[in-house]
């Protein structure tokens, strides 16, 4: 059996930059009842605990990117209102 060659697309000058941040595998412990609330969220929501989690961590630490776009929308509205 021939092997077949393998065709590498260019990245057109594609950076690490260009990405998103990436994810670190850890190990923690939370509480029981913790764990079980996040999957309860992530199941109405067809979503992973772990996005959850993630919100609620850069909700607390001030970078939650859903709040941080919502603040951006309400800042250009008041702007084009005093213009």
């Amino acid at each position: 059996m021939a092997k077949k060659k393998i065709k590498y697309a260019k990245t057109d000058g594609l950076e690490n930059s260009d990405f998103a941040v990436s994810k670190v595998r850890i190990t923690t412990m939370v509480d029981k009842d913790i764990l079980d609330w996040l999957k309860r969220e992530a199941k109405k929501s067809d979503g992973k605990y772990q996005t959850i989690l993630n919100n609620i961590l850069r909700q607390a630490k001030g970078t939650n990117p859903d709040r941080l776009a919502d603040l951006e929308s309400r800042l250009e509205e008041l702007e084009k209102k005093i213009s």
